[in-house]
């Protein structure tokens, strides 16, 4: 499982209500082709202007994926998406097995 710590700031003049965002993150491949999606996770405070939403979205990074992958992470206000991050590199090293001790 991989967790993306998410940290933004409400520069909008209007508080937004806790329940009215979300965070969803797009994942993609090596060749920055779409390869899969978050869940979406629910703002659950009131961040009011100047006040700084954090969370964390879980991604169950998938058995198959080996190599460099990236993410990018969108803010959604009332169904409407109003920001987006650049793509961030993250990479996957895959688990051969396990070993006795």
């Amino acid at each position: 499982m991989m967790l993306l710590n998410i940290n933004i700031l409400n520069q909008d003049i209007e508080t937004w209500p806790r329940e009215s965002y979300y965070f969803d993150a797009d994942i993609y491949n090596s060749g920055k082709e779409f390869a899969g999606k978050t869940e979406k996770t629910i703002g659950d405070l009131d961040i009011r202007p100047g006040g700084i939403a954090h969370v964390e979205i879980d991604f169950t990074v998938p058995p198959k994926y080996s190599g460099v992958y990236y993410y990018k992470v969108f803010l959604v206000q009332k169904g409407k998406r109003i920001a987006e991050s650049d793509l961030q590199e993250f990479n996957v090293t895959g688990i051969q097995g396990k070993t006795s001790l």
